[in-house]
């Protein structure tokens, strides 16, 4: 089914009018009826891929219970998969983490409404260090974390997760998602070991393209504790921590 089909099968006249828009040109203040609030995408950019992944095709379309009462978001983008958890579980408190300005100023328009989304300017890193990274293309997907400093790059500190729990009273995660474009490599190879048996659900997107041991990487870390996988949703692998279950 396209996405036409799927937002009418999904959204109803909502979904239509949604549809339209997008095809216009028109994706400021998006209204959907799943959504309590609009959602703004960038025209010519890759937010409206990512509206699709998320709320069309159902890139996080799975099921946690009980529900989750703590969420981390880790790349967050312009926000659309905060918004998405909050209007699911509108009980939980979520981070949303997002290295890039021109995406954090973004997510902020998209989180505002939502008192529980607490954004963090950052990037989630293994250890606490100021990151460079630069922005390739004019796709907002397009930068790349570099651990050296170039020309025309952008600082911006790095993150832990230890920081973030310590910082945010936080004992249990229930839902990490994290799509870091590739740095999920330098998190999952060490300093892990304090938060890690602590995540009841991993949700990541792994970037074997752009660092071929990304995947790899993330399973022997996993493979440490007790967690087992769920598949894949869309472009984003699920695993289970089933200790905490």
């Amino acid at each position: 089914m396209g996405t036409f089909g799927k937002l009418i099968k999904e959204h109803k006249w909502s979904g239509l009018i949604v549809f339209l828009r997008i095809k216009l040109g028109l994706t400021k203040g998006i209204r959907i009826d799943s959504l309590r609030y609009p959602v703004w995408l960038r025209p010519n950019t890759s937010d409206v891929t990512t509206f699709k992944h998320i709320f069309v095709h159902g890139d996080y379309k799975f099921d946690i219970n009980p529900e989750p009462q703590t969420i981390i978001d880790a790349g967050a983008n312009i926000g659309l998969a905060s918004v998405y958890f909050t209007n699911k579980y509108p009980k939980a408190r979520i981070i949303a983490i997002e290295l890039a300005p021109s995406n954090f100023e973004q997510l902020l328009k998209n989180t505002g409404n939502y008192a529980n989304i607490k954004a963090v300017n950052a990037g989630l890193w293994h250890r606490n260090e100021t990151l460079k990274f630069k922005e390739e293309g004019v796709s907002p997907w397009g930068y790349k974390v570099e651990n050296e400093i170039e020309e025309e790059c952008i600082s911006v500190p790095g993150i832990t997760m230890d920081e973030i729990i310590e910082k945010h009273n936080i004992n249990l995660i229930d839902i990490l998602k994290v799509d870091i474009e590739g740095a999920e490599v330098e998190l999952f190879s060490q300093n892990f070991e304090n938060w890690l048996p602590n995540v009841r659900c991993l949700v990541i997107e792994t970037h074997d393209r752009s660092r071929e041991e990304s995947t790899k990487t993330v399973v022997n870390a996993l493979s440490r504790y007790n967690f087992s996988s769920r598949g894949q949703v869309g472009e984003n692998l699920v695993f289970i921590n089933d200790d905490l279950q």
